[in-house]
């Protein structure tokens, strides 16, 4: 059966982070140094090896997880022990400090710890989150067999304005063009999906085409305020020729056709740009976790090195 990390052994290891901390913190009321509290007292020597000891472990974990050749379990275990005992770092440090901050190493130390801390916490979140906001989007099907949709769909499309006239499969040309899939790492990670499932410079040029539809009325045209960007500008382009050519019923049937082709193509683009995101953001959480992790075990050295060979 499948034990989730977070609650692992009835949450055993929140209860060991939630005692750590209550007996850090019930010591440090208790401790009346000569001096302000800080982390030159035995107290303050205390917290600080115990806090050091456990950033290597936790850090020891990034690198455990890739090694492991037991069972489930116990990968489960350590997640369980590195996401509450990283919590609880936050109070062994910050007690460690004596709430003394300034301009210097020892408080870029700390300062690294709370972020490294609340990077994790957000590492957490898209884990418990995005997976099955991934599985719900995709339904199903992979990223590739996704694409490969999008491209049966265009490839249709194109068919379609092609019994149409070259002018409709130019403007269907256009619109499968510039329909661009990820974009920049901006984009991935907070651009909207539904916009970006969609081309832009094909509504300048055809915006002249969309006024004219909008100015009149387009007996047994398919309706088109579903539709936005350049599909739907497609679409009217089509209505608008078919009418000033005085298409009949064949016609109509093909723009129709068209038409649902095009939502199609436009939903699934959608989903895969939300794929995606998803993904993006999966991953990003990694790319400010890591490097400060090291960027904290660095500053924790200098920390160290500076305490004991300068003070």
């Amino acid at each position: 059966m499948h034990e989730s990390y977070v609650s692992y052994r009835n949450f055993f290891y929140l209860k060991v982070a939630a005692a750590l901390c209550a007996v850090a913190i019930v010591v440090y009321g208790l401790h009346q140094p000569h001096e302000p509290p800080n982390g030159g007292t035995w107290l303050g020597y205390t917290l600080g090896t115990l806090g050091a000891a456990m950033m290597g472990w936790l850090a020891w974990f990034g690198v455990r997880k890739r090694r492991y050749s037991g069972t489930q379990g116990r990968l489960v275990s350590w997640l369980s022990a590195h996401i509450y005992l990283g919590a609880a770092l936050l109070v062994i440090v910050t007690l460690h400090s004596g709430f003394q901050l300034g301009w210097n190493v020892h408080s870029l130390a700390y300062v690294l710890t709370v972020l490294v801390v609340f990077s994790g916490f957000y590492g957490l979140y898209v884990y418990v989150a995005y997976p099955r906001e991934l599985a719900a989007n995709r339904g199903g099907l992979t990223r590739e067999a996704m694409i490969a949709e999008v491209a049966e769909l265009d490839r249709e499309c194109l068919t379609l304005a092609d019994e149409v006239d070259k002018e409709a499969h130019k403007v269907v040309l256009q619109s499968i063009e510039e329909t661009v899939l990820g974009g920049s790492a901006l984009e991935q990670l907070f651009g909207d999906p539904a916009r970006r499932s969609a081309s832009v410079g094909i509504n300048k040029s055809l915006d002249a085409v969309r006024q004219k539809i909008e100015a009149r009325v387009a007996r047994g045209v398919p309706n088109l305020q579903s539709l936005e960007d350049q599909d739907a500008t497609a679409i009217s382009f089509l209505a608008e020729h078919m009418i000033a050519d005085g298409g009949g019923p064949e016609r109509l049937e093909k723009i129709t056709r068209l038409f649902e082709l095009i939502t199609r193509k436009r939903a699934m683009v959608e989903r895969i740009q939300r794929d995606i995101q998803l993904q993006s953001r999966l991953a990003f959480w990694l790319y400010l976790h890591v490097p400060l992790s090291i960027g904290l075990l660095a500053a924790l050295f200098c920390h160290v090195f500076a305490v004991f060979f300068y003070w």
